[in-house]
């Protein structure tokens, strides 16, 4: 898993490290929105509950009071960073993007695709045995 910031922060290029990791595949994972990320990350920051079950209950989170400069800088520094790693991507064949939208809202779809895109077979319904 690496992020856009974590290769900025090191000056690595992301073709560079693919080409390290013998041009592994890559599962590209987004939010198209990026007033729901930022808001998501001051979350994250404020509860440290960095990730969730999805039968879990969520918990009730205080209203986010958000700063709009805060947030345009944000917004100018996500769009920066994803404009290097997708022109390094351009080129880059062995590639699936998803965004979170289509995860939440089709998990099992989503899922269809990741298995095939990396070969591997689907793991069985425990209940079900399909």
């Amino acid at each position: 898993k690496v992020f856009n910031e974590q290769l900025e922060r090191t000056s690595i290029a992301l073709s560079a490290l693919l080409d390290a990791m013998n041009r592994p595949k890559v599962i590209v994972l987004y939010r198209r929105n990026l007033l729901e990320t930022f808001v998501s990350l001051e979350n994250a920051f404020r509860t440290n509950e960095w990730y969730q079950e999805p039968d879990c209950p969520r918990r009730k989170i205080e209203p986010l009071h958000v700063d709009w400069d805060e947030f345009a800088r944000f917004a100018e520094t996500e769009r920066r960073r994803w404009q290097l790693s997708l022109a390094a991507l351009t080129v880059y064949s062995d590639k699936l993007i998803i965004t979170f939208e289509e995860l939440i809202r089709d998990r099992d779809e989503v899922l269809k695709r990741l298995f095939l895109f990396l070969e591997l077979e689907p793991l069985k319904d425990r209940k079900s045995g399909s």
